[in-house]
């Protein structure tokens, strides 16, 4: 995150360093950087909440794919 500009979308983003991607990771959902403070970033998640993750992690930038998951009808179980 570090390395990141601020404003930039991210998702996939690691809570801890070398944790793995725990956050933003749903189809079309992305996290905003908001500030980049030296130790830890300041992250506007998806559902509003405001986070301070360690600089050292990190996240992919850009928004997940497949933004339409959400919007397909479901059916019997045989057609899904």
């Amino acid at each position: 995150l570090a390395d990141i500009r601020m404003g930039t979308c991210v998702h996939g983003i690691e809570c801890h360093p070398g944790q793995g991607a725990k956050l933003a990771r749903a189809a079309g959902t992305y996290a905003k950087i908001i500030k980049e403070p030296a130790p830890q970033c300041l992250v506007r998640l998806p559902s509003g909440v405001e986070k301070l993750i360690d600089s050292r992690c990190r996240a992919t930038i850009g928004i997940a794919s497949n933004p339409n998951h959400g919007a397909r009808k479901l059916r019997k179980a045989g057609q899904s």
